[in-house]
């Protein structure tokens, strides 16, 4: 809807190899969650790899571009969509649970101040993902977690996973229980499972 969200992208370049940007959407998944907190929101969680929850509720998700070299220089283009002022009435085409942040603060906030926050959170934390890598992020990232020991279907295209999410490794990729064995897994759409 007009003027009720907010949508922004901000690129980066990098000169590491491509590599070794395997986690780059979840340290700016905990980026934007620092930025929110912030603001002042609280019950926040993330579910790997890159959405935003509030109380079980899809507040934002994050969607991440490269171009470049093996190698070389990449840019990476963080495009980030932020519910803010959407009602249900508006929001009502959706097919998921979902949640707006003037809801969630009870009051109404600006998408200026909004987008001032999260600009200014990205602005430290490319650097510390570049000194650091997912070891700046993977603190926050393991305490705000909702998928942790919980029943997931993992959804890989032509095939579903299920098993037990056994949180992230050092990587950024998730650790999936299945049988006895834990494999890893760097993409795909997760969903809880309802029942066992």
């Amino acid at each position: 809807p007009f003027a009720a969200n907010v949508f922004l992208s901000l690129a980066w370049r990098f000169t590491e190899a491509a590599a070794s940007l395997d986690s780059l959407s979840l340290c700016m998944a905990v980026a934007l969650l620092r930025a929110l907190r912030g603001l002042g929101c609280v019950d926040l969680q993330l579910k790997w790899p890159n959405d935003l929850l509030c109380n079980g509720k899809k507040l934002a998700g994050i969607l991440l571009e490269a171009s470049g070299e093996v190698g070389g220089s990449i840019s990476v283009v963080v495009g980030i969509g932020l519910n803010v002022a959407m009602t249900q009435g508006q929001g009502k085409s959706i097919e998921q649970d979902w949640a707006a942040l003037n809801d969630i603060l009870d009051r109404q906030v600006s998408r200026n101040e909004v987008v001032a926050a999260i600009l200014t959170e990205m602005a430290s934390a490319f650097p510390a993902f570049e000194r650091q890598g997912f070891a700046a992020f993977e603190q926050d990232w393991r305490s705000f977690d909702c998928l942790a020991n919980r029943a997931v279907v993992l959804h890989l295209g032509v095939e579903d996973v299920s098993g037990v999410a056994r949180g992230v490794d050092a990587t950024g990729a998730l650790r999936v229980e299945h049988e006895g064995t834990v494999k890893l897994y760097r993409g795909g759409e997760v969903s809880v499972r309802t029942s066992q």
